[in-house]
């Protein structure tokens, strides 16, 4: 099996995504991805959600890519694409998953901005790692419902950015897949069952040096 066939395993895996629906608050989290805050814009301007939450500082990639926090990159990119400074909050503490999680809570709280639904949009290889970071770590019960959701691209549409090409991807997957099994043993995550296809793939591309 090709490299690229066992990264497409790992990436209809982690692309956990549900079916689209009207939401009270669209929360973006930062990347030096810019096609996030894209995607959240192409959301708040179809009407799935009155408000748009940028959540990011800069973690430890983008501490070296970027100039500025991810959460202010998104909103100026969000502006530049027609959604309303006003209709935009801004979180821009937190360095990893769980803080942006966290965080992002105390800016709603602190906005008296109540949520019942939430559409979660991230890097689409990362979706299921933030939901399960999402779902152990949102401070408050009952936790409102989360709607997934990622550009609309597949697996050579998104690796044909320059920026993104195929072997950073797949080394991003593999870390990221890995994290999904051990960090709900340090309280992280909730559990997701990997299936052993998904496994098998994840070891593959291991011995063949995607370990970075």
């Amino acid at each position: 099996m090709t490299d690229q066939a066992l990264a497409q395993i790992i990436w209809d895996y982690m692309r956990f995504e549900q079916p689209l629906e009207k939401a009270d608050l669209i929360l973006g989290l930062g990347s030096t991805d810019i096609r996030t805050a894209e995607w959240c814009a192409h959301l708040y301007n179809n009407d799935f959600a009155p408000k748009i939450l940028f959540s990011g500082s800069r973690g430890r990639i983008s501490r070296e890519a970027l100039n500025e926090n991810e959460a202010e990159l998104y909103r100026k990119r969000a502006l530049e694409l027609e959604v309303s400074e006003a209709d935009i909050l801004v979180e821009s503490e937190s360095e990893n998953t769980g803080a942006n999680i966290v965080q992002s809570h105390k800016v709603l709280q602190s906005s008296s901005y109540t949520v019942h639904k939430i559409i979660l949009v991230t890097k689409p290889y990362m979706l299921r790692r933030t939901y399960a970071t999402f779902m152990k770590q949102w401070p408050a019960s009952p936790k409102p419902k989360i709607i997934c959701s990622a550009i609309d691209q597949t697996l050579s549409e998104y690796c044909a950015d320059p920026l993104y090409p195929f072997e950073y991807v797949t080394n991003i997957m593999v870390g990221d897949l890995q994290r999904l099994k051990e960090y709900p043993k340090l309280g992280y995550q909730i559990e997701q069952e990997i299936p052993d296809k998904v496994w098998s793939a994840y070891e593959e591309l291991v011995t063949r040096g995607y370990t970075k």
